[in-house]
């Protein structure tokens, strides 16, 4: 099932999604889009006002059902009210419950948040719903399956509202019964309507009071001027309820948007089971389609070779998505291969990917009303649900081109789920292989890796003979973690990166050095290697990862003795052999070397030259045999599980005492040690697990291990955004200072509201601090317009001031604008503008407002507000108009101010309705709309509710959903205590929650406190798409002058009044974007800015803290499974991999999982269950390229080493492995 925080991210969205869909269609309906189907009869305006009122009511109702039922669907009705009360029946048992019978009363008028209705006669509505939408109130025993098929139970005589027809017939009709007719006799009730409730048919007109059932039930609406029928009567269809469903975000969206896509989490869910399930079919069913078989396979005949075809399992999806599948599981169809331990299916392109295929019909298209006997599951009935997906159902193909995810903009599209792409391996299955790779340097004594295959197959490391050797067990097949193969569809799925999933379990039975989990790439490294063996040095500290193996033998006569050193002297020409044994060897005796990395040394019936000791010989040797090489070559990393505390190797903690095991990433050491060039003679790699070596950020040597989240320390060239307007297809950005941008370079904006602005844009320069790009559509107004370059005022006229600015400013004359901050500050005022040209525009000022001397922002003009209403229905609604086109977009914020009366006035995140009307929540009726108001652009501001700080980190809540994204600035303010308030970059956590990293603890949270981002005194930013990082070699700070001085390794660049973004500096105080004060132009290449308070501490490059290494104590005897998460991307143009890494490992419950959930390779786990943290992550580890894209595929394996001494005795079993690459 999903993560708790994803679907917690959509709840914020609800209310202000349910207002929208109501105010839609009571604001802005006329009398052409009510369906009234009683059309012969004249019908009063006051009537047609509550029928339409009443209708968008319950498609608002139906359309938000979810929102207050999280764990059931969209579409459902409220039942009628049956005893006057003016709410729904509360119990099933008035409503029928799952009895599928069309129910009558009284309109739920206060369920429906609505007044009680009535009709110009002056009778309150009367509603029925059909039995297949009737929803309790208390939400019990639903109808299902309720999807966009699910055909109404109404037909309306003489109009084309009918069952299985387009619009599905009605699945709710409203009455306006109109006065009484002969025959009619009505008790008057002590309730508001003033009716009785079970006298229907005293209010409807023959049939129309009908009773209870499940049939088709046919209703006839009224005649004008008829004595015997003068019901007027309204439909509420299908098509109605999910033609405003489909518009909403949180059912179109993308699975990994915020919010979250109903129908594509859905996909995701019922995939992630399938996928498990296929897992289990792999490592217990030898592959067969068994536990992954679709359903009802025997309906869909003929079946084809190689695949199985059929219905999705019933009841796989658990949780709050449970009821949902339910409802929509008639959507889907299963493709699987018979075989599912390779894939045979392509999705889009490439090659055969695909081990199966979850295919969802879109939405009905003409042709396909869906009626009962055409939904009976069959290959007959697929034609009416699939279209591009057809060929992959009922014929013998195995590719299909098309969607991969629900796309709002075709909803009528099929998309097809790849289910189970990628490699995957395990040791139950394939332990022959893991066999195969085994490698194991010589030494003497019992090898210190192996493969037991038969019984449950094991991976056994260490020895209990004390010679020095190491060993490692690899899967011999390179896994693929390459990006470039994958559709360009497979960007809405989740699957944009490479990833690598991988579980086991391991047991220390003797308590020694430890072992690594090792990934190496495949350009650089070969299992099945003889020179070097793909192991590490022997020594218990390098764990079989680090440094060059030994391996060898020496041979005299019947005489053979392991090889354990070598050495060769340039000056005697001497190469001298360290066996692991007593050799008894003599000089003049002819040695045959074989087997020794590098190979140089291997010589046949060569004259031993001297006896150095019992265990040391040497031989002539003329030629330098080579470097030492490590046996595993970069790019590489490895999961350590150290066991013995060494300080020599920087391991935590200091001292070694407490607890002396830790967890740990491993990368590589100094470029000196891995020099890749043939002329050096240091490639042995011997520092690879010494934490703390090697040079951060550069991607030739990343750091071993360090931050968490952070790789480099980098000073990134920027700008903020001051002004921002858009004019036939272009839009025209002023930045605050010097922008530094190139005609043609990409750039990318952010921190920006309207979000229309945002995004990676082609720009063209203008000038130093303009620039302009091409954007197709409208993307609303961002709140201010342009900046001055220049102001003046003349006494003409009785005072007029002359602004200049600094771009095109697109005003209009008699439009008002804010201007604010000028200096001198009495230039600043809202003013009425006459436009002179382009970039000057003229205002009454009758007193001399000073020489300009500098700033000036130029505000988006306001709007004037022409009309304002306030309903009280779903917590209070309130509907602006304005006199013109409004330039406002969904999620913005606005001021509004001198509307009278004063309730209305405030600041607000607005729903557009149209060009000329929105509206925002209001729980409290502000009184009758009297006049006046005008609106401003406001920067996107929440109120705070909530906040708590824990080890460097704030956590805060919001009031209200607060439309941030993660990496987004924002400034907070207002709370108390003070030290929560600033400028700071937020990590989103869901709809109303974010995080911020903090140093210090400001203290308890009290009061108050708002956050905000973009425009109005909040800057957005602009930096280039791949902009040039400088990185930064050292950072310190001066109490004299509040001054930082950053010293970089290269030229940056930089100038004067720049700004300058600084990320990966620790103390974390230095990072952020600052302005440059001063900067060199030559070596020590350096900048500086204002930085007020003491960071903490200098900062070196080549000095990290260890946060990467979590220390513990592992026990002996007990089960501990390992579960590793790896994501990949690639950038071709810096040649470049980022790894992302997070190891959980203990007993799963600890992480709040099962184990099921460790073992399932589909999903990372935090999609599974909710671990709190990761045991040890590192995400933005930046690799370069070696020997083509760096771990575009990768070798997995397990590598441990030992030395002489009794204290490196060691047994560890490992059992449970599996492998999946996506």
């Amino acid at each position: 099932m999903m993560a708790g925080d994803q679907r917690r991210r959509q709840r914020g969205f609800a209310l202000a999604i349910f207002l929208v869909l109501l105010v839609l269609g009571i604001v802005f309906a006329t009398v052409s889009q009510l369906e009234i189907a009683s059309r012969p009869l004249a019908r009063s305006e006051a009537t047609l006002k509550v029928l339409n009122q009443a209708k968008e009511a319950l498609i608002g109702y139906a359309a938000t059902y979810r929102d207050t039922h999280p764990n059931d669907v969209f579409g459902y009705l409220p039942c009628p009210d049956t005893d006057g009360d003016g709410s729904a029946d509360a119990l099933q048992a008035d409503c029928g419950g799952t009895d599928g019978k069309a129910v009558v009363g009284l309109l739920p008028y206060r369920t429906l948040g609505l007044p009680d209705l009535r009709d110009d006669s002056g009778t309150c509505l009367w509603y029925a719903v059909s039995g297949r939408y009737k929803a309790s109130s208390d939400g019990t025993s639903l109808p299902k399956p309720l999807n966009w098929d699910t055909q109404g139970q109404f037909a309306i005589a003489g109009t084309a509202v009918t069952p299985d027809s387009g619009d599905g017939g009605g699945a709710a009709v409203i009455f306006a019964a109109g006065p009484p007719l002969a025959g009619q006799s009505r008790t008057p009730a002590a309730n508001r309507c003033g009716v009785t409730p079970s006298e229907v048919a005293a209010y409807l007109d023959g049939g129309n009071a009908f009773t209870p059932g499940t049939a088709v039930i046919t209703l006839t609406p009224g005649t004008a001027g008829s004595t015997t029928s003068n019901d007027h009567i309204v439909a509420v269809t299908p098509a109605d309820i999910f033609d405003r469903v489909i518009k909403r975000a949180d059912f179109g969206n993308p699975a990994t948007a915020i919010p979250a896509g109903q129908i594509n989490t859905l996909a995701n869910e019922a995939k992630s089971v399938i996928e498990a399930r296929m897992q289990t079919d792999i490592t217990s069913n030898a592959g067969a389609a068994n536990a992954s078989l679709p359903t009802n396979v025997g309906s869909y005949t003929p079946q084809f070779s190689g695949k199985y075809i059929g219905d999705a399992p019933a009841g796989i999806v658990t949780g709050t998505y449970a009821g949902y599948y339910t409802n929509w599981s008639e959507q889907f169809r299963l493709v699987t291969c018979s075989s599912v331990d390779a894939p045979c299916l392509l999705v889009n392109s490439g090659t055969a990917n695909c081990r199966g295929a979850l295919a969802f019909a879109g939405r009905t298209t003409t042709g396909q009303p869906r009626t009962s006997a055409q939904k009976i599951p069959g290959t007959a009935t697929l034609g009416n649900y699939f279209e591009s997906a057809l060929g992959l159902l009922n014929s013998a193909a195995t590719a299909f081109t098309g969607n991969e995810a629900y796309a709002p903009a075709t909803p009528s599209a099929d998309f097809v789920s790849c289910l189970f792409p990628g490699g995957f391996a395990s040791l139950a299955r394939d332990a022959t292989s893991f066999a195969a790779g085994t490698v194991a340097s010589s030494g003497g004594g019992s090898t210190v890796a192996s493969v037991t295959t038969s019984g449950t197959p094991t991976i056994n490391l260490g020895s209990a003979t004390g010679y020095a050797r190491a060993g490692a067990v690899w899967y011999p097949t390179a896994l693929p973690l390459d990006t470039s193969s994958q559709s360009a569809n497979q960007s809405n799925t989740g699957f944009q990166e490479g990833k690598l999933r991988i579980y086991f379990k391991y047991r220390i039975n003797t308590l020694g050095p430890g072992f690594t989990l090792a990934l190496a790439d495949a350009a650089t490294n070969d299992p099945t290697s003889i020179d070097p063996l793909m192991s590490g040095a022997s020594s218990s500290t390098r764990l079989g990862y680090a440094g060059a193996p030994v391996s060898g033998t020496a041979t005299v006569g019947a005489t053979t003795v392991a090889v354990t050193g070598r050495s060769w002297s340039s000056f005697s020409g001497l190469a001298t052999i360290t066996t692991a044994t007593a050799h008894g060897f003599s000089a003049g005796q002819s040695v045959t070397v074989t087997g020794v990395s590098p190979r140089g040394y291997e010589v046949t019936n060569e004259a031993i030259v001297s006896i150095l000791s019992s265990t040391r010989f040497t031989y002539a040797l003329a030629n330098n045999p080579g470097p030492l090489v490590a046996g595993i070559r970069p790019p590489k990393l490895a999961l350590e599980f150290d066991t013995q505390c060494n300080s020599t190797r920087n391991d935590p903690p200091s001292g070694c005492s407490g607890s002396p095991h830790h967890y740990a990433f491993d990368y590589w050491g100094s470029a000196a040690d891995n020099n890749p060039a043939p002329s050096s003679t240091t490639q042995d790699g011997s520092d690879d697990v010494t934490h703390n070596t090697g040079v951060a950020g550069d991607g030739s040597q990343p750091l071993n291990p360090r931050s968490l989240s952070i790789t480099a320390a980098t000073a990134t060239p920027t700008a903020n955004v001051a002004a921002a307007r858009w004019a036939g297809g272009t839009s025209t950005i002023t930045t605050t200072a010097a922008h530094g941008f190139a005609t043609g370079q990409s750039v990318v904006i952010s921190d920006v509201s309207p979000l229309g602005y945002k995004g990676t844009r082609t720009v063209t320069a203008t000038d130093a601090t303009h620039f302009t790009f091409a954007l197709a559509s409208d993307p609303g107004d961002y709140p201010h317009v342009a900046t001055f370059s220049a102001a003046n005022w003349s006494s003409a006229g009785g005072g007029t001031a002359t602004v200049t600015t600094s771009a095109a400013h697109g005003l209009g004359s008699g439009q008002v604008v804010t201007l604010s901050g000028v200096s001198p500050t009495q230039w600043n005022g809202t003013h009425s503008v006459t436009v002179t040209d382009a970039t000057h525009f003229t205002f009454a000022l009758s007193a001399d407002p000073g020489t300009y001397v500098s700033g000036g922002m130029v505000a988006s003009p306001l709007r004037t507000i022409a009309g304002a209403s306030w309903s009280g229905s779903y917590g209070g609604t309130a509907t602006i108009t304005t006199a013109a086109a409004h330039g406002l977009v969904s999620g913005q914020f606005v001021t509004i101010s001198g509307v009278s009366p004063a309730g209305y006035n405030g600041v607000y995140g607005v729903t557009v309705s149209d060009a000329t009307h929105f509206t925002f929540r209001l729980t409290t009726d502000p009184g009758f709309y009297s006049s006046g108001g005008v609106l401003a652009l406001a920067p996107l501001v929440q109120a705070i509710g909530g906040a708590a700080w824990s080890s460097g980190q704030a956590s805060f809540t919001t009031r209200a959903p607060h439309y941030l994204a993660t990496g987004q600035t924002v400034v907070i303010s207002g709370m108390t205590p003070a030290g929560y308030n600033g400028t700071h970059t937020v990590a989103v956590t869901d709809a109303t929650h974010f995080t911020i990293p903090l140093a210090t603890n400001p203290g308890a949270y009290s009061a108050g406190g708002s956050v905000k981002f973009g425009g109005g005194g909040m800057t957005s930013t602009v930096i280039a798409a791949g902009a040039t990082s400088t990185t930064i070699d050292s950072a310190s700070w001066s109490r004299a002058t509040a001054t930082a001085t950053v010293v970089t390794t290269a030229a940056h660049g930089l100038v004067v009044g720049q700004q300058v973004n600084i990320a990966g500096v620790y103390p974390t105080a230095y990072n952020g974007t600052v302005t440059v004060t001063s900067a060199t132009t030559t070596a020590p290449y350096q900048f500086t800015y204002a930085l007020a308070g003491d960071p903490g501490g200098s900062f070196s490059g080549s000095v990290f803290p260890r946060p990467g290494i979590a220390t513990t104590n592992m026990p002996t005897g007990t089960d501990i499974h390992v579960r590793l998460d790896l994501r990949r991307s690639y950038d071709a143009a810096t040649r470049q991999s980022t790894l992302n890494m997070k190891a959980y490992i203990g007993n799963p419950t600890d992480f709040f999982c099962l184990t099921a959930d460790f073992q399932n390779l589909a999903r990372d786990l935090p999609e599974l269950c909710a671990p709190p943290a990761a045991t040890i992550e590192q995400n933005g580890i930046v690799i370069n390229d070696v020997a083509g894209p760096a771990f575009a595929n990768v070798y997995v394996g397990f590598t441990n080493a030992r030395g002489a001494n009794a204290s490196d005795d060691q047994s560890i079993s490992i059992t449970n492995v599996m492998f999946r690459t996506q």
